[in-house]
């Protein structure tokens, strides 16, 4: 009586697992050939280039999608940041007056005015300069940058009225943020290697 029951049981049991896997088979089958909808939800009506992050956006009508942000002409999204004494960044929420500087790409340079200024003109792609490389933010937020300079330091001194302000660059040979350690109150699906600049 005792063996006829645990065969009972026994087959209770692995019947069970088999309709598990039964189920689990079929509803993936179902999963992967069932036809793709896709419902229009809007519509790209214009597309922004920010080659300084808080500052003026370039229109562009295509732009290469990286890894670490849009690209067109050689420069990619938010590559060049303000920087303060204290190795901070500032972004317009710290300096409204960035909102003013215009940014437009020439060959190779990238121009920037504001007004009353003379135009600021630095390369699209700054030469990596080990001396002139500085460590800004903190934290996870931390960052490699290349110093764009005395001459462009004192062009955003003269706008802003800030003094020991510093105009930084992203080089590509510079390390990268690793976009799977910031933690956001949503879900978000970074892997490693997924970078930020």
């Amino acid at each position: 009586m005792l063996s006829l029951l645990e065969d009972d049981a026994t087959t209770t049991f692995v019947s069970l697992i088999g309709a598990s896997v039964l189920k689990y088979g079929f509803t993936s089958w179902l999963a992967l050939n069932r036809p793709k909808v896709y419902e229009k939800v809007g519509r790209v009506s214009s597309l922004q280039l920010y080659p300084v992050k808080s500052c003026r956006g370039l229109d562009v009508k295509t732009a290469e999608c990286t890894l670490t942000g849009l690209r067109q002409y050689g420069v990619t999204d938010r590559h060049w940041i303000l920087s303060s004494r204290e190795n901070t960044w500032i972004n317009a929420n710290k300096e409204p007056k960035l909102l003013l500087v215009t940014v437009k790409l020439h060959d190779d340079k990238v121009e920037m005015t504001a007004p009353g200024m003379e135009p600021l003109m630095v390369p699209i792609t700054p030469k990596l300069d080990q001396a002139m490389v500085r460590h800004i933010g903190t934290g996870p937020l931390a960052i490699d940058t290349l110093d764009c300079g005395d001459e462009a330091a004192a062009w955003f001194a003269k706008h802003t009225g800030r003094q020991g302000v510093r105009l930084n660059y992203s080089h590509p040979e510079l390390a990268k943020r690793e976009s799977i350690s910031f933690k956001y109150p949503w879900e978000h699906y970074a892997l490693p290697g997924d970078q930020v600049r």
